[in-house]
């Protein structure tokens, strides 16, 4: 299938096949690595257990250590590789935004005693797929036929673009906007962790603005 024939895809399986042909062919442009997913607020969603990080910074996919090759053909964002983090599908551990090291001893300060570098280490939360995606009767929505669970609409991801090795790299942010009244999905297969971004339309900000 050619990319010019994405126009004439009929069904979202259509589509999701296209999508998987243009990785496996690596028919696509490559734009950099995925940091960070912003999601917005949907009424199919409210967070499955209480989570300090979704609560203070929002439906953010925050993907530090784990972050993911993105393409781009035919006016479509493709996912690159599974969403993996260490040995299981799923988001990177990150730290609790709430979290604050211990006050230093009296000993400590004065050296009469080590301080401990684990008091200064900031304790980690797990980020739960389930509290960022679509819900449906108090559980986890998925794609009918399918274990894509469903996260949208999607409004922008973060991304470190593909450039010379030798720069300094900068951080650009791609953000989207619905066609025809559609906005964009993030799909991702909760048993093996293959993901994509389903409908609307981007565009990519760098960080002057342009």
């Amino acid at each position: 299938m050619t990319p010019s024939s994405a126009a004439a895809l009929n069904t979202d399986a259509d589509l999701i096949q296209y999508q998987r042909d243009l990785v496996r062919t690596q028919n696509c442009f490559p734009m950099g690595r995925a940091l960070k997913i912003a999601i917005g607020p949907s009424d199919n969603w409210r967070p499955a257990e209480k989570d300090p990080y979704v609560a203070k910074y929002g439906r953010l996919l925050e993907l530090r250590g784990a972050s993911l090759p993105i393409a781009q053909q035919a006016g479509q964002m493709l996912v690159m590789a599974p969403l993996i983090a260490g040995d299981r599908v799923g988001l990177p551990d990150i730290p609790d935004p709430d979290w604050a090291p211990p006050a230093w001893t009296e000993e400590e300060v004065t050296g009469k005693v080590a301080r401990d570098r684990r008091k200064d280490q900031p304790a980690m939360l797990t980020q739960r797929l389930t509290d960022r995606c679509e819900m449906v009767g108090g559980q986890p929505a998925v794609m009918e036929g399918t274990d894509f669970l469903i996260f949208q609409p999607v409004l922008s991801v973060t991304f470190q673009p593909e450039l010379n090795k030798q720069m300094q790299p900068e951080v650009w942010i791609a953000e989207f906007r619905p066609v025809a009244g559609r906005h964009c999905a993030l799909l991702v297969d909760h048993k093996t962790g293959e993901s994509f971004f389903f409908g609307g339309v981007f565009e990519i900000k760098r960080p002057s603005g342009e």
